[in-house]
């Protein structure tokens, strides 16, 4: 016989779980478990469950029980703002006849980290987004790391940090606490288990300790950072050895140019160093770094005072070496800048025999000429082959997908200018989302703000469509009320009308970036008419 996967799941959509969980929907789920939204119908509040695939074997077994609840008494432990809490646990019988083990947990409708990440497209994550993230999940791994003796989580991962949202902005919090573990007391080690490509090479002697939890956050440091693993797994071979641990990662700015600061790379460095005494040995120790990167990241030069000009012939012999030194350093950097804009380009043209990376790859050539005159004349063929080789429909799918996904206004415009020098009929048919988008762009440009605001009022009186979109908070706009806008889109949402919720969010986003950061990852499913 044949199964669909919503066949096989445990629970269906609709069913009410012990006369009080209504199941919403199918979250996701592994070989133990499924997790679903679900709504409490007492309290009208949601929350999400998970539910161990396992039937208890014996009923009213209390041992077995207990085994397949260590998740949730040890979540139900904590009451922390970066650890997801437990707030029941129960068991049911399923639709297989068996008895079921399930605990409620809060549901966190941002969904994970690597959503988060994914969310982003090209872009790489802000570096300030990343330090937030980072520093709150060090906060949810101290409460385990400062238990007497410590507990270790041993699976930090992406998938493992939900991503949620509050008035202070973005909310990180660790859950799936199935493997962790109280470490020995004599030796301060439990066994390994976990996601092979966050595990330190303390793993491979079978044993795991607080650092151990370090390197896997370091990695995921360094990978929101660059959108690379420091330690990437090539081969099976590498696997069976243990060998892709003996690699050297890249700097930093090898994968990210927007970043050099060696403070900073020191420091992802130190939590992902393969020899665990070098490393950060917990999550307070790691915490406290980024704290002291904060304080001094923007004072690392101290300019000297600069002395009254004395004649060339009158400086001593040490003031010319001063200049001389200055000048060798000068010279250093320009050539850091050109071996860097150097290899951009030369990645530029990779992306362009990709795909999936095609559209990127003009974007890429124009960072690298932006740094380099002599880049940009070496290149400048390549470019233009580039851009000619382009067919209509990649720049349609371009700007759409720049628009959609990251936000990109400015982009989007680009694209479909490009689009209509090819083929002006085109116009006619996507003309509606080019003058929203040009109305955006205005709306986004503080100087421009009001004017905006105009061309968009202007554009629904005449497109019935824009105004069906959009017209019904046109004058919320007006007020150039960010906050409030906000605050409007969510009432919205609470009347489970992501529709509208994400109309007045969209709008709310082009006046304040920080709103941008927080809820441009959920907008594209508000669009569609879901609330995650």
């Amino acid at each position: 016989m044949c199964f669909t996967m919503s066949e096989e799941r445990i629970l269906k959509t609709g069913k009410i779980l012990n006369r009080k969980y209504k199941i919403e929907k199918f979250l996701g789920g592994g070989a133990f478990g499924e997790v679903y939204r679900v709504k409490n119908t007492f309290l009208k509040k949601r929350f999400a469950i998970k539910v161990f695939k396992v039937a208890l074997e014996v009923k009213g077994s209390e041992s077995t029980v207990q085994e397949l609840l260590d998740e949730a008494v040890l979540l139900a432990k904590f009451d922390h703002r970066n650890i997801v809490k437990v707030h029941d646990a129960d068991v049911f019988i399923g639709d297989d006849g068996q008895e079921h083990v399930f605990f409620v947990m809060d549901y966190i409708p941002g969904g994970d980290l690597d959503d988060y990440w994914k969310s982003f497209g090209a872009r790489f994550v802000p570096l300030e987004n990343v330090i937030d993230i980072i520093k709150q999940i060090c906060l949810g791994l101290n409460v385990l790391h400062s238990e007497k003796p410590p507990m270790i989580h041993r699976d930090i991962k992406p998938q493992n940090i939900m991503i949620g949202y509050d008035n202070h902005g973005v909310v990180a919090k660790l859950t799936d606490f199935g493997l962790v573990k109280t470490v020995n007391p004599s030796t301060l080690y439990a066994s390994a288990k976990g996601t092979l490509a966050f595990k330190a090479p303390e793993f491979l002697e079978e044993k795991d300790d607080t650092s151990t939890d370090i390197f896997a956050l370091g990695v995921t440091f360094y990978m929101l950072l660059t959108d690379k693993f420091p330690y990437p797994i090539d081969s099976d071979f590498d696997v069976m050895t243990g060998s892709w641990l003996k690699k050297k990662p890249k700097p930093l700015n090898y994968y990210n140019p927007l970043i050099r600061d060696e403070k900073l790379e020191k420091m992802v460095f130190t939590a992902i160093e393969t020899d665990s005494k070098k490393r950060y040995q917990n999550a307070q120790e790691l915490l406290d770094a980024i704290e002291d990167w904060e304080k001094n990241k923007d004072i690392d030069v101290v300019e000297e005072e600069i002395p009254d000009a004395v004649p060339e012939d009158e400086k001593p012999a040490d003031e010319h070496q001063k200049t001389s030194e200055k000048q060798s350093v000068d010279d250093a950097d320009a050539q850091y800048i050109h071996q860097k804009a150097e290899r951009q380009a030369e990645n530029a043209k990779e992306m362009a025999k990709d795909p999936k990376k095609f559209m990127y790859a003009s974007d890429a050539f124009a960072y690298a000429f932006k740094n380099d005159n002599e880049v940009r004349d070496k290149h400048q063929d390549n470019l233009n082959i580039l851009n000619s080789s382009k067919p209509v429909e990649r720049f349609i799918e371009g700007a759409m997908k720049a628009v959609n996904n990251l936000l990109d206004y400015e982009k989007g415009v680009d694209y479909f200018e490009q689009a209509f020098a090819q083929r002006p009929e085109l116009k006619e048919k996507y003309n509606s989302r080019y003058e929203l988008w040009k109305s955006f762009v205005l709306i986004r440009d503080s100087q421009r703000v009001d004017e905006g605001i105009s061309a968009l009022r202007q554009l629904a009186g005449n497109d019935p469509a824009i105004d069906r979109e959009y017209g019904f908070c046109l004058d919320l706009l007006a007020s150039k009320d960010a906050k409030k806008m906000e605050s409007e889109a969510l009432k919205y949402v609470d009347r489970f009308e992501p529709v509208k919720a994400s109309r007045i969010m969209e709008l709310a986003m082009l006046l304040d970036d920080s709103i941008r950061d927080r809820y441009q990852y959920k907008l594209r499913t508000w669009k569609k008419g879901i609330i995650n």
